[in-house]
């Protein structure tokens, strides 16, 4: 009797085994369910599976099982990114065959993907002593050691995983590729990235590595091109959104900025929750003059995390709404104190609202900063002539010009602030210097004909008033 109620249990077992694969690849909730109703049924049987010692080998039949249900439960969970139940899945497997090198393995990985970097290590370092010639162990070795920022020594490991595997590895190549590029070191790291495109360059592991070089050595065309493989390639949607935005920033760096909003906006249709995605969104729009658009791109931004108070700023400063502009920049400089690029635009903003001495104020905070900014040197001379203080104002274009003398906007403003002085013919050699750099300078043509006027030098005011014309002056301003 008992012999024909252990065949029975014997055949309810195989049974579960055949269907458990088809079982598993339903809905993970009818997944789950299923395992708890395997791991019921195997523990109403251990009774029957224990017999006494030495009647078989370990390790017990119950036991391989067991273990064959929590690997493939943890493979599974690993592919469902469920990491913490695939972490628990292979525990259980260990603890009926303490020794298994892939449950190890699958753990190692794991502890990298939560960035447990020493757990990580030490498993590896257990797998290369125990199976020195399995490349695995070395592979993920390196790729601990380059998530902890030891790049030189994970090249080493890469490069014994390279010896183990006995041929290139599109997957070694380009974490060697990685590893050279932290170091600086772009020769090699090109080398390597082109390696792993000649392993296999139907991976879009290699071409993605390769255009990720090529970004960062700012050979940014070759990187589209690269980024171009990737897309076609492709086939995980998942990662689809990272490629777009990479080949986004690439178009922007050649200023093909019409393809880097299309890239972000294809990048955004996968994963619409990147704030990165949106800012550079955002950044593109600014880049040809289209502020309403990055300000809306903005604001999905700071729905993510992503707050760009200098980029809202911006935006609003271009747009005229200087108040908005002064509330985002002083938000902005509260946490970046020492930025002149932010501070500027808070002079700017005073100086057009009328506030020509806050406006001083915060000029000479830019060049506090960076004293070689020199468009806080040109505000500053603007805002000086706006309180009429016309000589201060001319020996600030001075000191502008000297940094851009070939700035005919500089010449036209120290021109019209020597005319306010009286330095009349001071100003018309301005006026010529403005009009040597940009004979086309309208403005400069008006006011050197006027100028000429008042000296009663008329023939050679109205040919100048007739350039000025020419040119779209108004007239009548």
């Amino acid at each position: 009797m008992r012999s024909k109620r252990n065949l029975g249990v014997l055949t309810v077992i195989m049974v579960l085994f055949i269907a458990f694969p088809l079982l598993l690849s339903h809905a993970d909730h009818c997944a789950a369910k299923t395992g708890d109703l395997i791991d019921g049924l195997l523990q109403l049987t251990i009774s029957d599976f224990r017999v006494e010692s030495g009647r078989y080998s370990p390790p017990a039949p119950l036991e391989q099982y067991d273990f064959q249900l929590n690997y493939s439960r943890g493979l599974h969970n690993y592919d469902q990114d469920m990491y913490n139940e695939a972490t628990e899945c292979f525990t259980h497997a260990l603890q009926c065959l303490p020794a298994h090198f892939e449950s190890r393995l699958a753990l190692a990985k794991i502890q990298l993907k939560n960035d447990s970097i020493v757990q990580a290590l030490l498993i590896c370092d257990s797998l290369i002593r125990e199976k020195p010639n399995d490349y695995r162990g070395w592979l993920w070795k390196a790729e601990a050691l380059y998530d902890s920022g030891l790049y030189e020594p994970s090249i080493a490991y890469a490069d014994s995983a390279l010896v183990h595997r006995g041929g290139e590895d599109v997957r070694l190549s380009s974490r060697k590729a990685f590893a050279y590029s932290k170091l600086n070191n772009e020769s090699l790291a090109i080398i390597c990235g082109k390696q792993a495109v000649a392993t296999d360059s139907l991976s879009p592991l290699a071409w993605h590595t390769l255009g990720c070089i090529y970004l960062n050595n700012s050979s940014d065309s070759m990187a589209v091109a690269c980024y171009d493989m990737v897309i076609a390639l492709e086939n995980d949607s998942t990662h689809l959104w990272y490629e777009f935005f990479n080949r986004g920033l690439a178009n922007q760096y050649i200023e093909h900025y019409d393809a880097a909003i299309e890239d972000f906006i294809a990048s955004l249709s996968y994963y619409g929750e990147s704030g990165d995605t949106w800012g550079e969104l955002a950044y593109s729009y600014r880049l040809i003059d289209d502020y309403t658009s990055a300000l809306e791109c903005y604001d999905s931004a700071f729905k993510y995390d992503n707050i760009n108070w200098y980029g809202r700023g911006y935006c609003y400063y271009e747009l005229g709404n200087y108040e908005k502009a002064l509330d985002c920049m002083r938000r902005y400089v509260k946490e970046y104190p020492t930025s002149h690029f932010a501070l500027d635009i808070i002079a700017w903003s005073l100086v057009k609202t009328g506030a020509y001495e806050q406006g001083l104020i915060y000029f000479d905070s830019s060049l506090a900063a960076d004293t070689t900014y020199y468009e806080a040197i040109f505000g500053r001379a603007y805002a000086e002539g706006e309180l009429k203080r016309y000589n201060s104002a001319v020996a600030t274009y001075d000191r502008y010009l000297s940094f851009v003398p070939d700035d005919p906007n500089g010449w036209f403003n120290r021109g019209n602030e020597l005319w306010h002085a009286r330095k009349k013919m001071s100003a018309l050699d301005s006026y010529d210097s403005c009009l040597v750099y940009d004979n086309t300078y309208a403005n400069a043509w008006l006011n050197k004909g006027r100028l000429l006027r008042e000296l009663r030098r008329y023939n050679e005011a109205n040919t100048c008033l007739d350039s000025a014309r020419h040119y779209g002056a108004d007239m009548d301003e």
